[in-house]
């Protein structure tokens, strides 16, 4: 996980001001982007979205150009495909509603209006599995 933390921190300082103009003309804040370590990667011509583990670990990504193809890595494996999944335990603890929402990039926005949400990869992305996850 090191190796992958390594990767994301350094996707994350290629989001550069010229990078982020792209999301800030969709609304999304510095702030955000810095949060959720949100990356460019120069070689793939793609944002990095990283998943991120209750102990703030990254486990995986996921890469999404601007003509909306995407990829994950890594890509053998099940993972659990729960963007922002931090905020399950938190909501659980303070007893407060979680949205779910379509997505990462909707995801960003319902977080930089105070929410405490979840993010599906597309409408179909959602497994029942994943209503027995459990946050330590």
């Amino acid at each position: 996980m090191k190796l992958l933390n390594s990767l994301i921190l350094q996707l994350h300082k290629n989001l550069t001001k010229e990078r982020r103009k792209y999301w800030h003309d969709r609304g999304v804040n510095d702030l955000t982007l810095d949060y959720f370590k949100i990356g460019y990667s120069q070689k793939a011509n793609a944002y990095i979205f990283p998943y991120f583990d209750q102990h703030g670990d990254c486990y995986f990504y996921k890469a999404v150009r601007e003509n909306k193809s995407q990829y994950w890595f890594p890509k053998s494996g099940e993972f659990i495909r729960i963007f922002n999944i931090r905020d399950i335990k938190e909501a659980r603890e303070k007893k407060q509603r979680l949205y779910v929402c379509e997505g990462e990039k909707d995801l960003l926005i319902m977080k930089m209006h105070g929410f405490l949400c979840i993010g599906i990869s597309g409408a179909d992305g959602f497994k029942e599995e994943y209503l027995n996850v459990e946050i330590i």
